[in-house]
């Protein structure tokens, strides 16, 4: 019986990456009858994945936040109406007169006031937002290029098991042919008549391969689709144009080239970087705390007694009143709470540091794995590739063999077997090289459809 070949490795991080970021809502009724193309299905995913949306809004918000301390150089302007009721004994506020007559009194003015300069505590909180925002951002790429990494990994999980699924097939159609040679020389005597019981013991076997070989692709095909945020329970017809041979010689970039380069490029690096810019601002922002602030306030004001006979028109604009300050305020003690800040902001700004060194670590280690993978899947293909043409050669003169009755149907089936075998092994040593390749591609900033 020929075992399928189980797709381990590959698979086990495709699913992985399909349970992080699967699950968007997309509206049921979405037409799904085109061909897609592997552009065609990073693009929908980009566009329905929740966690692309969160990443999308929490950079939005990000975005507001910067608006917000950029507008805190504007001047803050505020107009005031009041009504008092008073009784019993006071001083009437518009004719300074002591009085004990009820009054009905009505007060109004515009005030302005602007920080000319408080140690730069605006400057710097300009600074960080940016650099914030400048995160956000990154953080949006990251994981626009993980949703894509896994849309290549579903695809290519499609596509191998397609073309497991037809490598299955025309086993089958090569049984069958076997089976009618066969009758043939059972009539004409030349071979026994159990040689056909084999065969037919064999299509069945091979009906298994093919039910299972099917099973897989229906699998792949639903992780793709939910990769993707597609509900309906339809098969996505996947276009296979983006299948190309493996080169005959492995080009790779310097590795400490590529290292090197990803520091610079790299969403995840950069984010980390523009928060450790960040922390430095907050820092100085709560440095900026020890200096003097000066304020300018300035407003027009006027009002109004209903003890005074003059029509209340009249009476606002002979009050009416204009001023102008300068206010100064200078930190002297408060019980250590800036210091405590600064020194607060300190340990986040190291810890933003030690962050950044993980990442960057992270990332190093990441390249060395994927630039050992992809060697490795490279020369495993080959060598597949070198096994799958030699059993085939072996396949060939058996079937030739048996054909003249100079071998038995079990060695030739033996034959059959191994050469069925190493064909599905060389198909799921491609598409991991594919994926491989992909992987790193991203590490050499090139786009995921570069062949």
């Amino acid at each position: 019986m020929i075992d399928k070949i189980k797709l381990t490795g590959f698979f086990h991080l495709k699913r992985i990456l399909v349970i992080l970021f699967a699950f968007p809502f997309v509206a049921p009724g979405q037409d799904i009858s085109q061909i897609w193309s592997l552009d065609a299905c990073i693009n929908y995913a980009l566009q329905n994945n929740l966690k692309v949306q969160q990443y999308t809004l929490e950079k939005d918000q990000a975005q507001v936040n910067l608006i917000n301390s950029q507008n805190l150089f504007l001047p803050t302007i505020e107009g005031r109406l009041r009504n008092i009721h008073n009784w019993g004994l006071f001083v009437d506020p518009t004719t300074n007169i002591l009085t004990t007559r009820n009054s009905e009194i009505y007060t109004g003015s515009i005030e302005a006031e602007w920080t000319i300069f408080n140690g730069g505590l605006n400057y710097y909180s300009i600074k960080k937002n940016q650099e914030l925002y400048n995160a956000s951002a990154s953080d949006l790429q990251a994981i626009n290029n993980q949703v894509t990494l896994q849309i290549v990994a579903s695809y290519y999980g499609v596509l191998l098991a397609s073309e497991q699924k037809r490598i299955a097939e025309q086993q089958k159609i090569q049984v069958i042919q076997q089976y009618e040679l066969a009758k043939g020389l059972v009539e004409k005597g030349i071979v026994h008549r159990r040689e056909l019981l084999l065969l037919e013991s064999q299509m069945t076997m091979q009906d298994v391969v093919i039910v299972s070989a099917s099973n897989d692709y229906l699998r792949a095909n639903l992780e793709l689709r939910q990769a993707m945020g597609i509900r309906e329970n339809k098969i996505l017809k996947i276009d296979d144009a983006l299948v190309s041979g493996i080169p005959d010689s492995l080009s790779l970039i310097d590795y400490d080239t590529l290292c090197s380069n990803a520091q610079f490029f790299l969403p995840e690096v950069n984010a980390a970087k523009y928060r450790v810019n960040a922390r430095q601002y907050t820092l100085k922002q709560a440095q900026s705390y020890r200096y003097p602030s000066l304020v300018l306030e300035t407003g027009v004001l006027t009002k109004s007694s209903s003890l005074i006979q003059t029509e209340q028109p009249i009476q606002f604009r002979q009050n009416l009143s204009e001023y102008i300050s300068f206010n100064l305020r200078v930190p002297i003690f408060n019980r250590f709470q800036y210091q405590n800040n600064i020194d607060i902001s300190q340990i986040d700004l190291r810890l933003r540091e030690n962050e950044l060194k993980q990442v960057n670590q992270e990332i190093e280690q990441k390249i060395q794995e994927a630039y050992l993978e992809l060697s490795s899947s490279y020369k495993k293909y080959w060598a597949l590739n070198k096994q799958a043409e030699a059993l085939k050669a072996q396949y060939i003169f058996s079937e030739k063999s048996y054909t003249a009755g100079i071998i038995s149907f079990t060695e030739f089936s033996y034959t059959s077997n191994l050469y069925l075998n190493s064909q599905l092994l060389l198909s799921r040593a491609k598409y991991d090289y594919f994926y491989k390749r992909k992987v790193l591609s991203y590490y050499e900033e090139q786009s995921h459809c570069s062949k």
